[in-house]
């Protein structure tokens, strides 16, 4: 089973939308690679597609790879699913 997740860098208000099998141990690589707490801030359970699918509905906030802008329609989203 996997899960898509949305992962928060509040430094850069970005988000990263991405699919893993273990949205938290995925939190940690991220973590090594920036200076940046970065949070989890919704996991869903899902698939590949389902992933393409937010970039997609989310593409006009892409800004590079799995990245976007934390705008107000992606924060609205992700407190309707966010991690308790």
């Amino acid at each position: 089973m996997g899960f898509i997740y949305f992962i928060v860098d509040p430094d850069k208000n970005q988000v990263k939308i991405g699919y893993s099998s273990d949205p938290r141990k995925r939190l940690k690589q991220l973590e090594t690679a920036t200076s940046s707490k970065l949070v989890l801030a919704a996991v869903i359970p899902g698939n590949r597609k389902i992933e393409a699918d937010y970039h997609y509905h989310f593409a006009m906030y892409k800004t590079r790879r799995e990245w976007f802008e934390l705008s107000p329609e992606i924060q609205a989203f992700i407190d309707r699913k966010s991690v308790k």
